[in-house]
Formats: C-alpha cells, sequence, structure tokens
C-alpha cells in the first residue's frame, strides 16, 4: 500500500489480471456488462491498476496503480472518491467496480453524497461489488487455507451481502434500477495462473448461477 493516499480510502493490492488468464476474461465480462448500461461522460472511481477502458475520466487514490494503469489509459487522476475534485453536475455514469470492501463502513454513504453531487440530472451509478453467497464464502475458506489466497488483503473492512449492498442505494438519493447476481462454479480456477484456464471463459459465461459478485445500478432521483 502506498504510505500516502487520501482521506478515507483503502488502496487494494490486486491480483495481476495479466497474470491470471480467467480472471481477466471474466473482468473483462464484466466490463461488457457495464458498458450496456453507460450514458454520456463516464467517470471510474477506485480504478486500480485495471481501469474500465471506456472511462472518460478514472479517479485512484493509489499512485503506484496510477503509474500501472497509465500503460493502458492517460485519463487518471490521484484524488480521493470520497472528495471529488470535480465541479457539481458534469458526469452522467459513474462506474465503480469491486471497491467498496476497502471503504470503511462509516464512509460508504459518503460514495453516494459524492456521485449524487457530480452526476447530472437523472444520472447513473453503476457498481458491481463481491457478495458473498454460500459458494464463495466455501471457496474462499479453502484457498485461504490452502495459502491460495490472503483474504485478509482482499476483504479488508468485509464485503457486504446482495441486500447490504441494496440497503446503501436504498438509503442514498438513487433509484434501484437493477440488481443482479453474476458468478459461476468456475470462478475458483481464476486463482491459477496456468493459461489453460482461459479456455474456461465459455463455461463461465453460461453459467452465471452463483452469486460471487452483484452488478447493481441506480439512477439519481428527481
Amino acid at each position: 500500500m502506498s504510505k500516502e493516499k487520501p482521506r478515507g480510502s483503502i488502496v487494494e493490492e490486486s491480483r495481476s489480471i495479466d497474470e491470471h488468464p480467467l480472471l481477466k476474461e471474466i473482468y473483462n465480462y464484466h466490463d461488457k456488462l457495464i458498458s450496456e448500461y453507460t450514458e454520456g461522460d463516464v467517470l471510474e472511481i477506485a480504478g486500480g491498476k485495471n481501469p474500465y477502458p471506456n472511462s472518460d475520466i478514472v479517479i485512484e487514490a493509489d499512485k503506484n496503480n496510477i503509474n500501472i494503469a497509465k500503460e493502458e489509459l492517460d485519463n487518471l487522476i490521484q484524488g480521493d472518491l470520497l472528495n471529488l475534485p470535480f465541479k457539481d453536475k458534469i458526469f452522467d455514469t459513474i462506474i465503480g467496480r469491486r471497491f467498496i470492501h476497502h471503504i470503511p463502513l462509516k464512509n460508504r454513504k459518503n460514495i453516494f453524497l459524492e456521485a449524487e453531487r457530480v452526476l447530472t440530472e437523472r444520472g447513473r451509478i453503476i457498481i458491481i461489488e463481491g457478495t458473498p453467497g454460500k459458494f464463495r464464502k466455501i471457496t474462499k475458506g479453502i484457498a485461504n487455507k490452502l495459502g491460495i489466497l490472503d483474504e485478509k488483503k482482499e476483504d479488508v473492512y468485509g464485503h457486504l451481502t446482495s441486500k447490504e449492498l441494496e440497503n446503501l442505494f436504498n438509503r442514498s438519493n438513487f433509484e434501484l434500477l437493477k440488481s443482479r447476481k453474476l458468478g459461476s462454479p468456475f470462478i475458483p480456477f481464476s486463482y491459477f495462473n496456468s493459461t489453460l484456464t482461459k479456455k474456461l471463459k465459455y463455461f463461465h459465461k453460461k453459467t452465471q448461477f452463483i452469486r460471487w459478485y452483484t452488478l447493481i445500478i441506480g439512477e439519481l432521483k428527481d
């Protein structure tokens, strides 16, 4: 982690998707789903090392992540997603991918307050977040015991359930438009770096009946 980071932000020590072929395909699948719902000027918050490629602007807390991401994109800004360095009402869509568990519980409502401030009328916020269904909990527990996954690094402040994620929207000034579970029994193979795992991308796409993540979309109320 960077020693210097904006207030309220916990930067993620994420796995390199280039070293995990199936994980890269999963994230590409997520990005394709997101692209179906974005409109107008798009801001990504907490872009990490692998920002959403169709963002107009990406904000990220960690300077090291920005330096890595700039190899692919040049529209990155270092800053705090809880105190966005933008004027009011200038973005049509805000996206955030797999980041809320790195925000302290007491600060999570501020994500939506800042989003409300910088979004235009009827603007959208699109979130993909890990949500611990039973299969995910069991699988990650096994992976953690085997040393394949360091859950302490990945789950900094605790993942939300899908209901808790929906409640964040319901307590904000956003109308909940869509909540969809995402996940496949093939996801555990994304922990491995074998190129053979990439061949599982078809089966991953066709077996989306496990709740590993939740895609949730809200629209700013009048």
